[in-house]
């Protein structure tokens, strides 16, 4: 595409670019979890829980996660403290999930993401025991 005045070029590129940009998605801070045994056995008490759990992680999969196929990172990285994960995605007729997964709890939030997404990055900070994510910037 070529155009002949600047102004016209510049704005072609601006749209150009914005279609490039990084989609920036965040799983919820928490999630609010309800825990109840079915049943106890004679003469043991029930206790149950009703807790929040942060977010820490999240785990990509080809097709819906139910199936518990979880994909490898394509890419790993440090970077001035951080761990950097690059999960990268070929067109899929199933499409791929992110999985937001949360802390002390099997319970977890499943988004498909959009069709257009080719690659996802992960910024883990690693100052905790287990890596917690900080930004999720797919493209």
């Amino acid at each position: 595409m070529r155009f002949s005045h600047p102004l016209l070029t510049l704005l072609a590129s601006l749209a150009i670019s914005s279609l490039a940009q990084a989609e920036t998605l965040r799983c919820p801070s928490e999630i609010h979890v309800v825990q109840q045994l079915r049943d106890a056995p004679d003469g043991w008490l029930r206790n149950d829980s009703d807790d929040q759990h942060s977010f820490t992680n999240v785990r990509f999969s080809e097709d819906e996660p139910a199936q518990q196929f979880f994909l490898a990172p394509s890419k790993t990285s440090k970077q001035k403290g951080a761990l950097v994960n690059v999960w990268n995605f070929t067109p899929s007729k199933q499409g791929y999930w992110v999985t937001c997964q949360y802390h002390e709890t099997r319970a977890s939030l499943a988004l498909k993401l959009p069709d257009h997404v080719r690659s996802c990055s992960v910024t883990y900070d690693v100052k905790f025991s287990v890596p917690i994510v900080t930004t999720m910037d797919c493209r």
